[in-house]
């Protein structure tokens, strides 16, 4: 089992960064949040700081997030007959589910890393917003890898892309809708299981939201908890269903 793990594991290490790819990505990424950065620096006033913040966050969201887990899930996502000749080759299907998911989870790596640098250098200077922000997004990004990953089980690459990007844009877009709904009718009361399910979409600008808008949610240590819990049963049912070859009907 171990020696098919590392084998497999080196298989799917092979191409897995795109340096031409990762690079165009990444400076993208950086020219727009350095120019928002500098554009933070020169407020004086800590409502505005958090709205720019609260801008950040929905930059990251709904347009950063989506084409960097595309492309790791690019990688890994194979037809039906590859998937059974990669079997044929590792010598094992659990072993080459785990190794996709440490695949992926190695190439956000860095992404996740850039993400919590540069919030860091937004909330450093100020008090009311911590480094809960940089834990929060790395929760949101492993979220939507586990969904991605499990889309992988459709047997297509073209369903495993296309289907990321979507979940990784609707999803933190039916967030931001639900919070500029709540804003609207003034609600800031919610009952404890919708405000789970409301961070669960999206913890990141869930929890910058209920500074902007006062929302009433939980707390975030309970809301990174549910995360965790998710993420991990996501990766559990995908390692099973890998290894029994069942697939996802689409």
């Amino acid at each position: 089992m171990l020696k098919n793990s590392k084998s497999a594991i080196k298989w799917y290490f092979k191409g897995l960064f795109p340096i031409k790819l990762l690079l165009m990505l990444i400076v993208l990424i950086l020219i727009f949040e350095l120019v928002l950065y500098v554009y933070y620096k020169e407020l004086p006033d800590v409502r505005d700081k958090i709205n720019v913040l609260w801008s950040l966050t929905i930059l990251i969201s709904v347009l950063f997030n989506p084409p960097i887990l595309a492309s790791g899930v690019a990688h890994i996502a194979r037809t039906r007959d590859m998937t059974i000749f990669e079997v044929s080759l590792i010598g094992s299907w659990t072993s080459t589910a785990i190794a996709k998911v440490i695949a992926i989870m190695i190439y956000i790596l860095p992404y996740i890393l850039l993400q919590y640098v540069i919030l860091y250098l937004f909330i450093v200077e100020q008090n009311v917003i911590g480094f809960e922000l940089g834990v929060l997004v790395i929760l949101s990004l492993l979220l939507y890898c586990g969904l991605a990953i499990l889309l992988t089980l459709s047997g297509s690459r073209v369903v495993a892309v296309l289907g990321s990007i979507m979940l990784s844009f609707l999803l933190p877009l039916s967030a931001l809708i639900t919070i500029s709904t709540l804003s609207i009718y003034k609600i800031t009361h919610i009952n404890t299981m919708f405000s789970i399910l409301l961070f669960t979409l999206n913890p990141l600008t869930a929890y910058v939201a209920s500074y902007i808008y006062g929302l009433d949610l939980v707390n975030w240590e309970l809301g990174a908890i549910v995360i965790l819990a998710v993420f991990f049963i996501m990766l559990c049912f995908y390692v099973y269903a890998f290894s029994k070859k069942i697939e996802i009907k689409i």
